[in-house]
């Protein structure tokens, strides 16, 4: 249980947050919503999305409770005792290819 517990203590929203969005190219406040519940897995997840950002940018995290160092609906490549739980309520990699492809350059 120690490994998963050092598994969940990964860099956390809050002190991730300053070196992604910067309070003066972003507006303060983000969107935030709750992704649907849509497996038993243990894990919640709650995305923010900033918008109004300098240069029409756009930054969305992905604020994943309960979840270990692993890749959402990804595969466990090792026991969860060792890496903690895989959240199974969205695609990381389906969620990265529809922002990517939303904000397609010209």
């Amino acid at each position: 249980m120690a490994a998963a517990s050092k598994a969940r203590a990964a860099t956390s929203r809050a002190s991730a947050q300053p070196s992604v969005v910067s309070p003066t190219a972003c507006a303060t406040d983000a969107e935030e919503s709750n992704l649907e519940d849509s497996s038993d897995d243990g894990t919640r997840t709650v995305r923010h999305r900033y918008r109004g950002c300098d240069d029409d940018v756009e930054v969305e995290l992905y604020e994943v409770s309960g979840g270990g160092h692993t890749w959402p609906r990804g595969h466990p490549y090792l026991g969860e005792d060792r890496v903690g739980r895989v959240a199974r309520d969205f695609s990381a990699n389906e969620e990265i290819w529809r922002f990517f492809d939303a904000h397609a350059r010209d």
